[in-house]
């Protein structure tokens, strides 16, 4: 894609700065146009729009839309429930300790089944992935084989894989920075890194965090019925405040994609989640066949894919990567 004689300065000059992050950055935005170029998009780099320059403007069709694009890859650091699954398991020991690749846990939910698991997993000294499932726990892990010469606590707790990026608090700051610096309607394009959680981040911030509910009766404290999936009343969309107030006027849709480095080149993964304060999301099924979230009805959305029809619940979101 060519850039204007006049532009190239300024956006091609990150690119030789030495500074990885403007780098990144600058990359990032130029694999975001060619990749909207190739499917199709007229592209304009930096268009000035009432006094300011957001960083595409793009068409399609009757579609029209200025795209700004943010850097959101979210802070290195442990998995929340990490301190909890590390309590709940201290004392036991073993010479085949778990090392774990996934800990989610609600915050008032037991590890009381998770421990008797884990405990019957060493008895057995199973071997493979070992996943655990209940409302409100979902944790996996694997134990070391062989064994060690010696017993160490069952919870490896320096396991690279058991680490974690959150970018939703990243993801929550650039859709208020953009959408108070750009008094107009916006895609919100989020560029992540490929260990990052950008897609779920960004549902997230949409739609609200992801919990599952189970009813429980006041009287008994029983369950009161079957467990369902829910999310939080935290959504963007959902704030009674000014950042709010931009969110359900001004946002045209979100856009992650994560930028994936391989030994033939650099690639995106993307997707387009419309933004659920707004009936309607006209002019977002041109993405396709990037995944796109579009509302089915007023309650419910779903995902769209290469054929331009709707995923049913048990088709996984595809993984297109675009060069």
């Amino acid at each position: 894609m060519r850039i204007p004689l006049d532009q190239r300065p300024r956006m091609l000059g990150p690119l030789h700065s030495g500074d990885d992050k403007q780098v990144f950055a600058a990359a990032g935005v130029l694999l975001l146009a060619k990749v909207l170029g190739d499917q199709g998009w007229g592209v304009e780099h930096e268009p000035e729009i009432s006094g300011v320059t957001p960083d595409l403007r793009i068409w399609k069709g009757g579609a029209n839309f200025l795209v700004e694009v943010r850097h959101v890859a979210g802070d290195f650091g442990l998995p929340p429930a990490y301190q909890r699954v590390k309590a709940a398991l201290k004392g036991i020991r073993t010479p085949t300790p778990a090392s774990f690749s996934r800990m989610d846990v609600d915050g008032r939910a037991s590890l009381k089944g998770f421990k008797a698991f884990i405990r019957q997993a060493l008895k057995e000294q199973r071997e493979g992935t070992q996943l655990f499932q209940e409302p409100g726990v979902v944790i996996a892990f694997e134990l070391h084989h062989p064994p060690l010469e010696s017993e160490l606590e069952v919870f490896f707790a320096h396991h690279d894989d058991g680490r974690w990026f959150d970018d939703r608090p990243k993801v929550q700051a650039a859709l208020d920075e953009k959408l108070k610096k750009y008094p107009f309607p916006l895609i919100v394009a989020l560029q992540g890194i490929e260990t990052g959680d950008l897609f779920g981040a960004a549902e997230d911030t949409l739609f609200g965090s992801e919990v599952y509910v189970v009813p429980v009766s006041l009287k008994s404290g029983a369950a009161a019925g079957p467990g369902y999936p829910s999310r939080k009343p935290d959504a963007a969309v959902a704030r009674q405040d000014s950042d709010g107030d931009r969110v359900r006027s001004r946002l045209e849709a979100l856009l992650p994609f994560e930028v994936v480095v391989r030994d033939e080149g650099f690639a995106i993964r993307a997707r387009v989640l419309s933004n659920p304060a707004r009936e309607v999301a006209a002019g977002l099924r041109e993405f396709i066949p990037i995944p796109t979230l579009l509302r089915l009805d007023p309650q419910s959305f779903s995902y769209f894919g290469s054929g331009g029809k709707p995923l049913g619940n048990d088709e996984n979101v595809p993984d297109l990567f675009f060069p």
